[in-house]
Formats: structure tokens, C-alpha cells, sequence
């Protein structure tokens, strides 16, 4: 009987480290693929975020454009004239020339909410939400403009600095 205990033992001895190597090796391929997926959805990622980011800046550098070009030539008359119809007149140049501009930064908001990020990937989302609030902050300040030009003199709009 020792003789058939011999066997057994010797025979199941390096099947088992067999499947112990295969099984290693099986989790160290898993480990090195799962680290080159996640290496490239979240440059992917990255590279997205950056885009909106940029996309993003330049709908708010474009709207500022414009009201600042707005602005510049008004103010002067709208601060030395007392309220009247002529300075009412004035704001809603002001107003005209943001019209439209809550669109176009919501729209950029949109894009930049569509950007997926894997859950464990906190920096590349904190960027991306940082920007979200950003643009629709912007995008109600310029509502407020396009709505009554006044409120383009009485400051607000932070010029999106979480999009920059």
C-alpha cells in the first residue's frame, strides 16, 4: 500500500504546480492587459477632457469678444447719461450682442458632460466637472446680459477660469 501512496503523491504533485503557473501566468496577462486598457482609456480620456476644456475657453473667450467689443464702445455714454430711453437703448446693443451666447456655452457644456471617465480616474473628472460648472455659470451670466445689458456693468461672469 505504501507503493500506491507513492504514486498518487507523486502524481498529483506536479499537475498541481502546473496549474498553479498557468493560473499565475492567466492572472499576470489579466493584470498587464487590464493596466494597457486602462492606460489608453484614460489618455483617451485625457485627451477629451483637455479638448472641452479648450473648446470650452474659447466659446467664453468668444462671447467676452463680443461683449467687450459691445461695451467698450457703449459704456462711456451709458455711465454719463442719466436713464432715459437713449441709454435703454444703449443696454439692449449690449444685450443684442450676447444673444445667443447661453446657447452656444451650453452646448459646450453638453459636450463636455458627454466625456466618459472611468470612476477611479477622480483628477480627469474633477477637470471636466470643473469646467461643466464653469460653462453654465457663464451661461447664465450671459442669459442675464442678453436678457437686461446692464447686468454686463455690474460685474459677475468669472471668465470660466475652470475651463482654463
Amino acid at each position: 500500500m505504501s507503493g500506491d501512496a507513492e504514486v498518487l503523491d507523486a502524481g498529483s504533485r506536479p499537475r498541481s504546480r502546473g496549474l498553479v503557473a498557468a493560473l499565475l501566468a492567466l492572472l499576470l496577462v489579466l493584470g498587464v492587459g487590464a493596466a494597457v486598457l486602462d492606460g489608453r482609456f484614460r489618455s483617451r480620456s485625457s485627451e477629451q477632457v483637455d479638448s472641452c476644456r479648450q473648446q470650452g475657453s474659447a466659446e467664453i473667450a468668444v462671447a467676452y469678444g463680443r461683449l467687450t467689443a459691445r461695451t467698450g464702445t457703449v459704456r462711456p455714454t451709458v455711465f454719463a447719461m442719466p436713464d432715459g430711453d437713449l441709454k435703454q437703448k444703449l443696454l439692449a446693443l449690449v444685450s443684442e450682442a450676447v444673444a445667443g451666447a447661453d446657447d452656444s456655452l451650453r452646448a459646450a457644456r453638453a459636450r463636455c458632460e458627454g466625456v466618459e471617465v472611468l470612476w477611479y480616474h477622480e483628477d480627469l473628472a474633477q477637470r471636466r466637472d470643473e469646467c461643466v460648472a464653469a460653462l453654465e455659470a457663464m451661461a447664465a451670466w450671459f442669459s442675464e446680459v442678453s436678457r437686461d445689458g446692464a447686468h454686463a456693468f455690474g460685474g459677475g461672469g468669472d471668465s470660466g477660469r475652470g475651463c482654463g
